[in-house]
């Protein structure tokens, strides 16, 4: 075999073998792309659920704030109303003795 034929046979040896590794390095990226929106469908669904939960800790909170807003104005009217009682009651006795 000649020099010609031996760097023939050499470069088309190369050009097989880079062939090869460029078609694994295309399935890589292939891979690599894929590999990218999964993560991307996941983080984003991720962040989705992330906000449902928080969204529903605001509106829970919310309600027992709400709730305990509502409880203290209703402790002030009970006491206000159990003052009155008192003192009606303290009224209707004093007119009761000036009765008898």
């Amino acid at each position: 075999m000649n020099e010609q034929a031996l760097l023939a046979a050499i470069g088309a040896m190369m050009d097989e073998k880079l062939e090869a590794v460029m078609t694994e390095i295309q399935g890589l990226k292939e891979r690599t792309t894929k590999l990218e929106i999964a993560m991307e469908h996941q983080i984003d669904r991720a962040i989705k659920l992330l906000g449902e939960g928080h969204e529903s800790l605001r509106q829970t909170i919310e309600e027992r704030l709400s709730t305990k807003e509502q409880q203290e104005k209703s402790d002030v009217r009970i006491f206000a109303l159990e003052e009155i009682a008192k003192k009606h009651t303290a009224q209707i006795e004093e007119l009761q003795e000036k009765i008898s």
